[in-house]
């Protein structure tokens, strides 16, 4: 039987005594935000603003000419308009803050040539990490060695699909918040804290310097000037009618009173309180604004950019169809009722982890739970697995059935169709489906079984009898809803561009289904 776990060469690690010095230098690995996001910054961030200044003032003045049912209405709506703006800032601080938690709490590495277990804030530069499939990776590093290794990057990329990584420059680079999906590999961390890629995604994000809004400006301006000519006329009327009556706070209070009927201190709380009130309604749509002002942007949008993964779509794979190869068959699953446990769909479960966290096997599971009829595979004892490897990848699994050994494969077609005991002609047939299937947009995978009557297993995949049973195509579904979405930017004058890394085709086939 081949050796399951691949030979690695002896890695010994840093010392606690380097460790430490690594350590004082870079300091823990943990995601520091600016400190401008406290409440007491978010607070005089508010105070701050020259209409809510423009507000204390008028409010003064208003109890100080004795109108307090005026004054305390000028409290109210300041107070209003304040502690919106205050809870926007603070959701939004603390959806920020959610990047801290995006790092395991433990992480195996190789320190003094032992493994052990480490928190993840206490990694270093130069530490080396043993990662394997579910794993979340604590900080950015390079991989030094790796078996059949794949990486789910759609935090910092978008997209769904797993990446390959190898010890290869160019395809060795591992990032901070993303999963590992298949494999397992020795990686040697390269930047922590704030210096990963992750850490300065959130730095940028949370250090974002607001630009005031062209009716912010506008309004500013026109504030300014009415304040002005308040002035003016409250210090020439203060005048002249000292100068003609001599009582000095009588003539102030007459004076200030003209003053304040000028100064249009109604227009900075209908502006702010419609504001907020909009981005309130937002917030409680699951939209989080950092700036209540961001509805008057919101009102300015001509064009709109959108992400297809995640965004158009559900970032969740699924099964779209089956080719079966012995019946000749295509079988839509959205039209499928139920199919025979003898079937493409059976025979890709059971080359499949019994719990997944691919995407592709969940929704490969997923399907054969919604669609099998009869579910006899299901229960089978697996004895043995041939990991994900070579370039198309292709993995089997091994089985006890009656004495004999069952042995299920899947993968990349152009693998599976070479290792299985196929003519041209029918080779052409089948990779004839498969490009059919890929121009929709799907990934397609290839399905094989086979027999083992022998006590040994063959020391690689590729040598059993194998033979061919069909494709699986997937893909990622549209949100439920998106159309209606999209009519509703449509309805507002919005045009909507699609900005994706996928093959057009794919794109093209996501926009036509929605």
């Amino acid at each position: 039987m081949p050796d399951k776990v691949a030979q690695v060469e002896d890695i010994h690690g840093l010392s606690e005594v380097e460790a430490l010095a690594q350590q004082q230098q870079y300091g823990k690995n943990n995601l520091e935000l600016n400190e401008t996001s406290t409440f007491s910054h978010i607070v005089v961030d508010i105070v701050k603003e020259p209409m809510f200044v423009l507000l204390v003032i008028a409010c003064l003045l208003y109890f100080l000419l004795g109108e307090a049912n005026e004054g305390f209405m000028m409290l109210a709506a300041m107070l209003f308009v304040g502690a919106i703006s205050v809870y926007q800032e603070v959701k939004s601080t603390k959806a920020l803050k959610a990047l801290q938690q995006l790092t395991d709490p433990k992480v195996m590495v190789i320190r003094g040539g032992k493994e052990k277990p480490l928190s993840a804030e206490e990694l270093v530069p130069g530490d080396v990490m043993i990662l394997e499939e579910g794993v979340k990776i604590a900080a950015d590093a390079e991989i030094i060695q790796a078996n059949d290794v794949t990486v789910n990057e759609s935090i910092i990329t978008g997209e769904s699909l797993p990446v390959e990584k190898k010890a290869t420059q160019g395809s060795n680079l591992l990032y901070q918040g993303t999963t590992i999906n298949s494999g397992k590999c020795f990686a040697r961390v390269t930047a922590t804290g704030n210096t990963t890629i992750l850490g300065k995604l959130g730095k940028s994000i949370s250090s974002f310097s607001n630009v005031k809004t062209l009716l912010q400006q506008q309004v500013e301006k026109f504030l300014k000037r009415f304040t002005l000519f308040g002035i003016a006329a409250f210090l020439v009327i203060f005048f002249f009618n000292f100068i003609n009556s001599g009582h000095l706070i009588s003539s102030l209070l007459f004076s200030l009173t003209l003053a304040m009927s000028v100064i249009p201190e109604e227009i900075p709380v209908a502006f702010s309180s419609f504001m907020a009130l909009g981005a309130y309604h937002m917030s409680k749509l699951g939209i989080i604004s950092r700036k209540p002002q961001v509805v008057e942007s919101l009102g300015a949008i001509t064009v709109i950019c959108l992400d297809k993964t995640g965004t158009i779509t559900e970032n969740n794979m699924k099964v779209n169809s089956i080719y079966d190869y012995e019946k000749e068959q295509l079988i839509d699953m959205n039209d499928a009722d139920g199919i025979t446990d003898e079937n493409v769909l059976s025979y890709a479960m059971l080359a499949s982890e019994v719990d997944p966290f691919d995407p592709m096997e969940k929704a490969i599971w997923e399907a054969y739970h919604k669609f099998a009829a009869i579910k006899t595979y299901a229960s089978l004892k697996r004895v043995y697995e041939y990991p994900l490897e070579g370039q198309p990848p292709m993995m089997t699994h091994i089985y006890e059935q009656d004495n004999t050994i069952l042995a299920a494969a899947k993968g990349g077609v152009e693998r599976i169709v070479k290792a299985c005991k196929l003519n041209d002609q029918e080779r052409e047939k089948i990779l004839h489906h498969a490009i059919f299937l890929a121009s929709k947009g799907y990934r397609v995978l290839g399905v094989a079984s086979a027999y083992h009557l022998q006590d040994a297993l063959p020391e690689q995949q590729d040598d059993f009898e194998w033979k061919f049973r069909g494709l699986l195509s997937l893909y990622d579904p549209p949100k439920q809803h998106i159309k209606q979405t999209l009519q509703q930017f449509y309805n507002a004058g919005i045009t909507v561009k699609l900005l994706t890394g996928d093959h057009p085709q794919t794109a093209t086939t996501i926009a036509e289904q929605v």
